[in-house]
């Protein structure tokens, strides 16, 4: 198993997040996706999480607070560094964020034609609770959302 440190991302992660993850993205894309998550992070809405190894970052995830729970979204692991246990560590984190802001659920997707990653979340807990039609990037595909309820005396302390 790697050695990794997860953290909430913090504005000198945009380098290394458009390094490791985002490539095809500017720089200044990314510090922008950095920014607006930090004001999120501030309001409580949202919580951006990065894995770090050897201090750089080199996965990015969130959790975003909607009306009737969460939705996780946006993970990504460096290329390089997948099947290491940071994905799963990753989404783990994000859900017990979820768990701790009182979220009575949370919610991710993943296209069909990502089985490792619907085989991760299900592993995980999460259960299929919808299938839609997406445009990820190359034209319409369909997508799996999971689900994963807690509790409600778990999700009470909002």
């Amino acid at each position: 198993m790697m050695d990794f440190e997860l953290r909430l991302v913090q504005e000198g992660d945009a380098a290394d997040l458009q390094r490791n993850c985002w490539p095809e993205r500017s720089e200044r894309s990314v510090r922008m996706r950095v920014a607006d998550m930090l004001l999120r992070q501030q309001r409580e809405v949202a919580w951006g999480v990065v894995a770090v190894v050897d201090g750089a970052a080199v996965a990015y995830g969130q959790v975003a607070r909607w009306l009737n729970g969460g939705e996780i979204s946006d993970v990504i692991v460096c290329e390089a560094l997948r099947g290491n246990g940071i994905g799963r560590a990753l989404v783990e984190r994000l859900v017990e964020i979820a768990r701790e802001a009182g979220l009575p659920e949370v919610e991710i997707g993943a296209a069909v034609s990502n089985p490792v990653a619907l085989n991760l979340y299900r592993s995980i807990g999460f259960k299929d609770r919808r299938q839609v039609m997406l445009d990820l990037g190359d034209g319409p595909e369909p997508v799996i959302y999971l689900v994963m309820t807690f509790d409600n005396e778990q999700s009470q302390s909002a």
